[in-house]
C-alpha cells in the first residue's frame, strides 16, 4: 500500500467513532449531502466531508467536534510529509494555504472552526519494536498562520474566478491539491484550484 494512503487511514484511527464520508470525489452532491446529514448527528470526528461555498469544493481530511467548544470543530489536515526542517518552510507555505482555502470554505458554509492543524510525520520518533502510530504522527496547530491566509483567499477566488470565466476551457487544469476544488462560473467543468491565480494554466501534478 502506498505510505500516504496507509498514513491517512492509520491517523484516522486515532480518532475513534470517527465516520468516514465515502462518496468519491465524482459524485460532489452526495458527498455534500451526506457531510449535511452527519453534522446533525453526534458523531466525534468527520472524514473526507465536503463542503461548497463561493464556488469552491472541498473535502476536509478529518473535522473534529471541539472539546473545549462542542459547538465548534477543529480542522485537521493530513500529509505524509515529514516535519523535519529540511523543506519545512517550503512544505508549510503550502499546507497553511490549503488549510486557509478549507477554513475559507468551512466558515462561509456557516462552520464555526476552532483550531486548524497539520497531522504529518514526527521526525523525531524512533522505532523501536512494532511501528506505534500514536507517535509517529504529530499535530502542529497552525491556526493563527491559517487564519491571516485565509483573510487574502476572498479576493484571490474572486480573482480567480473572473479569470477562468473569460478565458477559453482548453481542457487544461488549475492545481492546488486534491482536497480543494474550484467550479468555473460557465459550469463547464470543476477545475482545482491553484496556488496563485498567475498560474493559469500550471503543469498537471504527477
Amino acid at each position: 500500500m502506498d505510505f500516504g494512503i496507509e498514513f491517512g487511514r492509520e491517523v484516522t484511527r486515532l480518532f475513534p467513532g470517527g465516520v468516514e464520508i465515502t462518496a468519491d470525489y465524482q459524485h460532489p452532491q452526495e458527498a455534500l449531502d451526506a457531510t449535511a446529514s452527519l453534522l446533525q448527528g453526534d458523531a466525534p470526528a468527520l472524514f473526507e466531508a465536503a463542503f461548497l461555498h463561493h464556488g469552491v469544493l472541498i473535502r476536509a481530511d478529518i473535522l473534529k467536534r471541539s472539546e473545549a467548544d462542542p459547538g465548534a470543530w477543529e480542522l485537521i489536515e493530513v500529509k505524509s510529509a515529514s516535519n523535519g526542517e529540511s523543506g519545512r518552510k517550503a512544505k508549510l507555505k503550502k499546507h497553511i494555504s490549503d488549510m486557509a482555502i478549507q477554513l475559507y470554505v468551512l466558515e462561509g458554509a456557516g462552520i464555526p472552526v476552532r483550531s486548524a492543524s497539520l497531522a504529518w510525520v514526527n521526525s523525531n520518533y524512533e522505532r523501536m519494536g512494532d511501528l506505534d502510530w500514536s507517535q509517529l504522527v504529530v499535530f502542529e496547530d497552525h491556526t493563527e498562520a491559517v487564519r491571516a491566509r485565509a483573510a487574502e483567499v476572498g479576493d484571490e477566488l474572486s480573482e480567480f474566478l473572473a479569470i477562468s470565466s473569460s478565458s477559453q476551457d482548453d481542457g487544461s487544469e488549475v492545481h492546488f491539491s486534491p482536497s480543494v476544488k474550484v467550479r468555473t462560473p460557465n459550469n463547464a467543468r470543476t477545475r482545482t484550484l491553484g496556488q496563485s491565480p498567475a498560474c493559469n494554466p500550471c503543469p498537471r501534478k504527477n
